[in-house]
This record gives structure tokens, C-alpha cells and sequence, in this order.
């Protein structure tokens, strides 16, 4: 059996590249669709908890955000550096 010369084995190369550059752009244009599908699905539903649940979400932070400030100003702070 002979060894593969430098055309043959550029044109397996390319061949392969292009192959999996075709599986490639398949697989992403099937992902950018099934993501589209399901924003579409829950869009309008996910809007609507958000702004239903914003209030008490910003609450929530109000407070760890107070909490952490007195922890913060509060605590003993180390002088050592070394």
C-alpha cells in the first residue's frame, strides 16, 4: 500500500472540515430554533411573574443590602498588613 500523498490528504482534510462545518451549523441553527421556540412558549409568562414578583424581590434585596452594610461598618477591621 502506498503512503497518501500531500494532494490526497489536503483533500481528506478539507473534506473533513467541511463535513463537520455542515454538522456544526445544522446543530446550531436547530439550538437557535428550539431556544426561539421556547422563549415564544414562556415569553409572555415570565414577564408577567417577574412583574408580579418584582416588588417583593426588591424588598428582599433592601434588606440583605442593610444587613451587609452593618456587617460591613461593624466589624473589627484588621490594621495588620503583612
Amino acid at each position: 500500500m502506498q503512503p497518501l500523498r500531500k494532494d490526497h490528504v489536503d483533500h481528506y482534510k478539507d473534506f473533513v472540515r467541511d463535513e463537520f462545518s455542515l454538522a456544526s451549523n445544522r446543530v446550531e441553527r436547530e439550538i437557535s430554533q428550539q431556544a426561539q421556540d421556547k422563549v415564544e412558549e414562556v415569553g409572555d409568562k415570565f414577564a408577567q411573574v417577574i412583574n408580579k414578583n418584582l416588588p417583593s424581590l426588591i424588598k428582599d434585596m433592601q434588606k440583605k443590602e442593610k444587613v451587609f452594610e452593618y456587617t460591613l461598618y461593624r466589624k473589627p477591621h484588621s490594621t495588620n498588613v503583612g
